[in-house]
């Protein structure tokens, strides 16, 4: 999901959108 990252880098010191792209990445 490209998007949802992106949306991470975008907002990346949201803790909401951190620990949904880490599900989604894997990290």
């Amino acid at each position: 999901r490209v998007g949802d990252i992106l949306k991470y880098l975008d907002h990346q010191s949201l803790p909401q959108v951190d620990s949904h792209t880490y599900d989604v990445t894997g990290l």
